[in-house]
């Protein structure tokens, strides 16, 4: 039998992030983007998550760890990401947290997934998780535990194995929702307060 893989929603669920209106002197990025001449209705994907270079890298973002990330990510071990975001987006959130916590966020990582593994694009589809999952059994896990502050992320993941299912890829997959509301949260989803709640929630699985 083999192991649990554990995929991870970045922004705000790994590394809360803050946009800094004082220091970038605009009061969001979209602002930023625009004082760099880009038109936000046209900009492509790749021009608008490339774009994060400079504030994750020089701190317009306010980045930070998810209380628990050490800990929990070396428990867990097996651990990968899905993102709307470019890879360099880990490079350069490690650059910044680097300087503020002494770790390289990189080695938590074995398995990077983007949307832009599959075009230029910024926005995920089902076609794309299922065949992330199809890669993740591959390397022989059996099974997919699933995290995201967004409750529509987390049923997203739930559908996609469903329909992971029915194209031949069976493997079990369960999702966390990082919330303070757990009373909203669907019944197939478990709320969690914190990476902490991931965590206890797997040991208590494998009891």
């Amino acid at each position: 039998m083999g192991s649990v893989f554990y995929l991870w929603d970045l922004a705000n669920t790994l590394f809360p992030e803050e946009w800094d209106t004082r220091s970038s002197g605009f009061p969001d990025y979209d602002a930023y983007l625009e004082s760099l001449g880009y038109d936000l209705r046209t900009i492509s994907a790749f021009d608008y998550e490339h774009a994060y270079e400079r504030p994750y890298r020089e701190g317009l973002f306010r980045l930070s760890l998810a209380p628990g990330f050490v800990e929990v990510l070396r428990w867990t071990r097996h651990n990968g990401y899905f993102t709307t975001g470019n890879h360099e987006q880990l490079d350069w959130r490690a650059e910044y947290i680097q300087k503020h916590y002494h770790l390289d966020i990189r080695d938590y990582f074995t398995y990077r997934f983007s949307t832009f593994d599959y075009g230029n694009t910024n926005v995920k589809t089902s076609t794309m998780l299922v065949d992330v999952l199809r890669r993740i059994v591959a390397k022989k896990f059996s099974e997919v535990v699933y995290t995201d502050d967004r409750k529509q992320n987390c049923q997203f993941f739930l559908k996609a194995v469903q329909q992971a299912r029915q194209q031949g890829v069976a493997v079990p997959g369960r999702a966390y929702h990082l919330t303070t509301a757990a009373a909203s949260t669907p019944h197939a989803i478990t709320p969690v307060r914190d990476l902490y709640g991931v965590k206890e929630a797997e040991k208590h699985l494998r009891k």
